[in-house]
């Protein structure tokens, strides 16, 4: 388990924790009612805005998600 800041800018969202700081980039989407919008951080991440208080960060590299859910 895990915890961390989300700082949420509608097309692109950071990920703040104590030792790392994550920045989506901006999120695109070419149908956001039928595709989660998206992008590719600078460490190779996926970034995804699953819904309106959910974030997704995927480590591909390391075969690993991690799920936000922002209360």
């Amino acid at each position: 388990m895990t915890s961390a800041v989300i700082v949420d800018n509608t097309v692109a969202f950071s990920v703040l924790m104590p030792k790392q700081r994550i920045e989506s980039g901006l999120l695109h989407s070419a149908d956001s009612a039928r595709y989660v919008p998206s992008a590719v951080t600078k460490e190779g991440y996926l970034a995804q805005r699953l819904s309106g208080n959910t974030f997704c960060i995927i480590n591909p590299e390391r075969n690993e998600y991690t799920i936000y859910h922002c209360q």
